[in-house]
């Protein structure tokens, strides 16, 4: 009995202790290279042209979160994503959060280092993200800078997914490949931006990049998407991809298409084009 008493002892000390260390990171203070572990929560507006990144296996939440969002951050002496996942992980958004590489060469947010690593996003708040101008907005970089990229599953949250010049908005980055895509029947919405020297919106940068199985709302796309800007809702069916009224008329929107009478703090969709406030 007191044996048992002892391995309860010590389980309620280690769930203790690994509660203790979560912390909430602000990037505004952040002058260094910062890696965020299991439980941390990431807020502020980055400062300095740092590497951020998430610890393998790690479940972290964005919570208004900007890292480069005007490009005055962009150093092409060192190569790094706007934000590095090299490994399985996964990322809870909350509050309005946006992303943009520090690099040309690299993806807004990279995706793990290979297939054998899947990146996840779920939560219920806002993400826009972009690649550098050979990166794709989440997924892979440049194959100058061996950016592969694994697996990406999207469950949640309304996400806006912009490649740079050569990149797609979610996959592969300029002659890279990429693992397998899921964009689940959960989200509120997600929509992909080419760059515009890229082929597809979700999937290949072009002839020379790979990607594995892409699912959209249970369904395969077995080609991927090529209309850009491509925007899938949920629907009825379990799968509705439209172009919003945002994108067909002028005008002031939200993310998933509602008319707004006048601009609100975070991103909008200003007469097809996305403006941050």
């Amino acid at each position: 009995m007191k044996k048992f008493y002892s391995i309860i002892s010590i389980v309620v000390l280690l769930l203790t202790a690994t509660s203790a260390t979560a912390k909430t990171i602000d990037l505004s203070k952040v002058t260094s290279k910062i890696t965020a572990y299991d439980g941390d929560v990431l807020t502020g507006t980055l400062a300095k042209k740092v590497k951020v990144e998430i610890n393998e296996g790690a479940t972290v939440t964005l919570d208004n979160v900007s890292i480069n969002a005007d490009g005055s951050l962009t150093d092409n002496s060192k190569a790094f994503p706007g934000l590095t996942v090299d490994y399985t992980a996964t990322i809870i958004l909350k509050g309005k959060n946006t992303i943009v590489s520090l690099h040309d060469r690299c993806s807004g947010i990279l995706a793990g280092c290979s297939t054998d690593y899947t990146l996840t996003i779920d939560g219920d708040g806002e993400l826009y993200v972009k690649g550098g101008y050979y990166g794709a907005g989440i997924g892979s970089g440049d194959e100058d800078e061996s950016e592969d990229c694994g697996n990406i599953i999207i469950k949640g949250g309304t996400i806006v997914a912009e490649g740079g010049h050569c990149g797609a908005g979610i996959g592969c980055g300029r002659k890279t490949q990429c693992g397998d895509i899921t964009i689940e029947n959960t989200v509120t919405s997600v929509t992909a931006i080419k760059g515009v020297s890229a082929t597809h919106s979700i999937g290949v940068e072009g002839n020379y990049s790979n990607v594995g199985t892409i699912t959209i709302g249970g369904k395969v796309i077995k080609d991927g998407i090529k209309e850009s800007p491509y925007t899938y809702v949920p629907g009825s069916d379990g799968i509705s991809a439209t172009k919003s009224d945002s994108q067909k008329q002028g005008g002031i929107y939200s993310l998933d298409g509602a008319r707004r009478s006048t601009m609100q703090k975070g991103i909008n969709v200003v007469n097809g084009r996305k403006v941050i406030k």
